[in-house]
């Protein structure tokens, strides 16, 4: 999955989420963002039919296309290879001014300059389902509580100070939902958004921050189309598994927490995604 959108490399700078991006601009030519990664793009003569789309080597920024039409519409996303030297190139490209690196620890009196507000980060983190931002926001965690950016330290302190209180052991290794490593029960899940529920405080903000079945997010389209959504949750889908974990108010205005994890299922995820909204329906309709 190293040429996917969802799969840039983590890093502790990223530059334009680590992802080159080509669009169309004429039947011919693709418009290439960030601009010095351009000279890294070539046609590849030997495919004359099928779609257009742009393909990386597995180990260095070599992007190759086929020989074929570009059609109106089309935008692609690839991970690029990191470096520090693509880093410095890519930075200098976007602000149009030269950049160099500094070996040197940070002075004690930086100053560390805010940018986007916690809710609103947590939010297009969540509505997507980005994993980029998650697994970054742990290393921004990891900044916080020592002078590491840390992915395990950050969840060795998050286990250790925050989640005590689970009744079952999670074995957690990484911010993404596209692991296998990540091994968590529908107890703990449960527990989870229980306290989360009860921390927020306000039902209003955090079911705005999460996606609402047949209205945003990774659940709009799991659910009839509506203006008053009654599941507010999170999914997560590999390969013969699909879950999904949130909150679920009923006509008699009560408000219940739920965690599906469907594994090694041989159906197709339709029909499991199907079952549970016919399980969630059916609570809303008579609970």
């Amino acid at each position: 999955d190293y040429d996917y959108y969802y799969q840039p490399e983590i890093t502790e700078m990223p530059i334009m989420d680590n992802m080159v991006t080509s669009t169309y601009l004429s039947p011919n030519k693709i418009n290439i963002s960030p601009k010095v990664l351009e000279h890294c793009f070539e046609v590849d003569s030997s495919k004359t039919n099928g779609g257009f789309q742009v393909t990386r080597d597995f180990l260095t920024n070599h992007f190759r296309y086929p020989l074929v039409e570009v059609k109106t519409g089309y935008n692609q996303q690839n991970p690029y290879k990191t470096s520090i030297r693509t880093t410095v190139e890519v930075l200098s490209d976007t602000l149009h001014k030269s950049v160099g690196v500094i070996k040197m620890k940070i002075p004690t009196d930086a100053k560390t300059l805010p940018g986007a507000k916690r809710d609103s980060v947590l939010k297009h983190m969540m509505l997507p389902s980005d994993n980029f931002i998650a697994e970054h926001l742990l290393l921004v965690c990891s900044n916080q509580i020592s002078d590491t950016l840390s992915t395990t330290k950050a969840i060795q302190h998050i286990t250790k100070n925050y989640l005590s209180f689970l009744p079952d052991k999670v074995k957690w290794a990484d911010g993404s939902g596209l692991s296998r490593q990540n091994l968590f029960t529908p107890r703990d899940n449960i527990y989870l958004l229980d306290s989360i529920y009860h921390l927020v405080n306000n039902r209003e903000k955090l079911f705005d921050m999460l996606p609402a079945g047949g209205k945003s997010g990774t659940l709009r389209n799991a659910y009839p189309k509506t203006d008053q959504p009654f599941v507010y949750g999170k999914t997560g889908s590999l390969g013969g598994v699909h879950n999904q974990s949130g909150y679920v108010l009923t006509k008699k205005g009560k408000t219940y927490i739920y965690s599906f994890m469907n594994n090694n299922f041989v159906k197709p995820t339709a029909e499991v995604r199907a079952e549970m909204v016919r399980i969630m329906t059916y609570i809303h309709e008579n609970f």
